[in-house]
Formats: C-alpha cells, sequence, structure tokens
C-alpha cells in the first residue's frame, strides 16, 4: 500500500490480522486529498485501487486559532465593535467546518453580551456593542486554552457629546456679592459617560432680573469645562446654559447672591440727628 499525491507521501506498514484482512495505517498531519494505491504480491492491484481520500483537519487547537478585527482594540460607546475567530487544527490546518464551542468571556466596567454566528467553514463572527466607556477584557478559550493573543485589551470610548445629558454643578447655593461665583460643566454623551475631550461650545447666560453679568467659560480639555462668575449686586440669580446651542436639561440654573460684609466707605447715616440738635 502507498499514499501518494497529497501534501505528503505514505508507505504505511501492512499488518495480516490472520482472518483474512489486512490493515494499513498512516499518520497525515496535512489536510488535502491523498491517492491510496494498493496491490497483491507487488503486482496485482487490489479491487478499488486507486483510490481517493480526503484528509480534514483535526479539533480546533485554541493556540493556534487567530482572533482578528478591528473590535479588538478600540470602540465607541453605543457603536457595534466585530471580531472574526479562524479555527486552526494542533498542526496549524485550517478548519473547514464550523460546531466548535469557544468560550468568549467580556470583563469591564459592566455586563456585556457578545453575539457569535457560525459560520460554517471554520471562522466565527461575533459583534457586540458596548454603551458604558472604559476598559474592557475580552477573553476567547477552547478546552482551557486561550487563542492567540487572548485576552484583548478593549477601550470603549465616549460618543460625541448630547447637550441634554451634560451637567452643571456648583458647590454651593448662596455666594458672597464679590465673590467669584464658579459653575462647572461636564459634557456627556447620550449614554451618559463623561466626554475627555474638550471642544464644545457652551453659552452661559447670567441675569438678576434686567441686570445681565458676564461668565468667562474655561474649556479644560478634558471634558469639563469652568464658568467664573463676578455678581457684585445681593440677589437672585439665573444662568441659562446651552451646549452647542442645544439648552441642558437643568436649564436655567439658580443661585443666590448675598450681601457681603459691611465696608465703612460704603455706610451712610441719615436723619435729622445728623446734622443740627438742640441741646436738651
Amino acid at each position: 500500500v502507498s499514499v501518494r499525491d497529497g501534501p505528503e507521501d505514505f508507505d504505511p506498514e501492512v499488518i495480516d490480522l490472520g482472518n483474512g484482512t489486512y490493515e494499513a495505517s498512516f499518520m497525515a498531519t496535512r489536510t488535502g486529498t491523498f491517492t491510496v494505491l494498493g496491490k497483491m504480491d507487488d503486482v496485482r492491484q487490489i479491487h478499488n485501487s486507486p483510490a481517493k481520500l480526503r484528509v480534514g483537519a483535526g479539533k480546533a487547537h485554541a493556540p493556534h486559532c487567530t482572533v482578528t478585527g478591528e473590535g479588538l482594540n478600540h470602540v465607541v460607546a453605543g457603536e457595534q465593535g466585530t471580531f472574526l475567530l479562524r479555527t486552526f487544527d494542533v498542526y496549524h490546518n485550517a478548519k473547514e467546518i464550523g460546531g466548535d464551542e469557544f468560550d468568549v468571556c467580556m470583563d469591564g466596567p459592566c455586563s456585556l453580551p457578545i453575539h457569535c454566528r457560525d459560520c460554517g467553514d471554520g471562522t466565527y463572527f461575533y459583534k457586540y456593542i458596548p454603551k458604558e466607556a472604559g476598559d474592557y477584557s475580552l477573553s476567547l478559550s477552547f478546552e482551557e486554552n486561550h487563542a492567540k493573543g487572548s485576552p484583548f485589551t478593549i477601550s470603549v470610548t465616549p460618543n460625541k457629546t448630547h447637550s441634554q445629558a451634560c451637567e452643571a454643578v456648583m458647590d454651593q447655593p448662596d455666594w458672597i456679592a464679590g465673590s467669584v461665583v464658579v459653575l462647572s460643566l461636564q459634557s456627556r454623551d447620550i449614554f451618559g459617560n463623561n466626554r475627555t475631550a474638550g471642544g464644545d461650545t457652551y453659552t452661559v447666560t447670567v441675569t438678576r432680573g434686567e441686570l445681565e453679568v458676564p461668565a468667562d467659560i474655561m474649556d479644560n480639555e478634558d471634558g469639563s469645562y469652568t464658568v467664573l462668575i463676578r455678581p457684585t449686586k445681593a440677589g437672585q440669580y439665573s444662568a441659562k446654559i446651552l451646549c452647542n446651542d442645544i439648552a441642558l436639561d437643568d436649564s436655567p440654573f439658580h443661585f443666590t447672591v448675598v450681601p457681603a460684609k459691611a465696608d465703612p466707605k460704603s455706610c451712610y447715616a441719615t436723619g435729622e440727628g445728623v446734622e443740627t440738635v438742640t441741646a436738651g
């Protein structure tokens, strides 16, 4: 018996089983189609010889399986991340059928389901949609062995700014006239994730009745903004806040300014007894 025409050739030993049958075996490590030739006494070709033999890949061997795709590194919150698993056996032969069940786990700021589609050709397509920003760890394993490169670290970054999700915070509700009122703004995406970059356009209009007070806005370039307001008159103030021309949900923002401590230069006395008094 000889095995030819495939990725490798074999001349397997033939064992007489003593019952009119014979056994020939060989260990193929590469996939492909082989031609099996059988002869008796090196002359007569046996029935059905030559025969074609197809050798396929063995079961998946995780350390040789590869994972590729943009969804392995960075994804924007609310957008779909994808990656492809391609399976190989222990001899590095690509599998051409599906059915393998890999353990896929994604750990991070929140629980995240991952959907798998068995393509039936030895590849598996995965997709997921994260909504919470942060770093996630993705692991793919089969029979307690990790796929090549696993675990992967995936960075999920905030989506674009959603004005109605942005927040305005003031450390205290009451301020003293003449002091600097500090209003902190935080840009967020539609899922409530804090933005980590600046560039948003904020408009803050501060009024007390008909009086309008200037407001200075500083972009901290990390998704946060600082507003400085310098009111000199006591009373109730209102701050209308727009982000990219859209009002924040908690706008207008209200705060109170109380009088400062007495300033002798600004105090005065009135009355008849201030100028002239008759003795007794």
